[in-house]
């Protein structure tokens, strides 16, 4: 597993966890990102 940041283009960066294909792993993603708002 790793971390990619990848920038939107409003120029915010999104951390995306990625599996050992470069594929992203849709449950801790989605966990993560939905409680993105709680820490900004």
């Amino acid at each position: 597993m790793r971390i990619k940041d990848v920038t939107h283009k409003t120029g915010e960066q999104i951390p995306i966890m990625l599996d050992a294909h470069g594929m992203p792993i849709t449950l801790p993603n989605e966990f993560v990102l939905s409680r993105r708002a709680l820490w900004l």
